[in-house]
């Protein structure tokens, strides 16, 4: 997961940095191609190894747990955030693949809660948790649903 978060951190980057480049090129001297492409490289560089290490960090700090009747997901670098979803709550589990996620044969899981998500002041969001980069999302999807039901069970629901 940290090649995925890095490379699409790293294109979002390269995408900025290249029109940056290009206007500091211009501005600063007179059009060099041999100084233009130097820190075109040097900026992909910088902004590749920025991506890595922030991608790194984030996988580091970023994981989840299934205990007794709820989920807990941990994430963050500089503001940690846990996030405790009783199953009862969950009301569908969806399995994301993108371009990047299946290049590496990974998929993300995101789950829907009945209340309300993590947005301030009042707003909802249906978003309970997201799980990013996991190998086998189907079976973890299917489990959290069958998790869901049998807590519903239980409950008389």
């Amino acid at each position: 997961m940290v090649h995925v978060w890095a490379l699409n951190a790293l294109l979002l980057n390269v995408a900025a940095w290249v029109w940056m480049v290009v206007i500091i090129a211009l501005l600063l001297t007179p059009w060099n191609p041999q100084f233009a492409i130097s820190l075109l490289i040097a900026s992909v560089l910088v902004a590749g190894a920025g991506s890595y290490a922030w991608a790194f960090l984030y996988h580091r700090f970023y994981h989840w747990q299934f205990v007794g009747e709820q989920m807990h997901i941990w994430r963050g670098i500089l503001f940690r955030r846990r996030l405790t979803i009783p199953y009862m709550r969950i009301q569908n589990a969806t399995v994301v693949q993108g371009p990047l996620l299946m290049m590496f044969g990974l998929s993300s899981v995101l789950v829907e809660t009945a209340g309300p998500g993590p947005f301030p002041y009042g707003h909802s969001s249906m978003l309970g948790a997201h799980m990013p980069g996991v190998p086998n999302g189907e079976q973890i999807a299917d489990g959290i649903i069958e998790a869901a039901k049998r807590s519903r069970v239980r409950e008389g629901l």
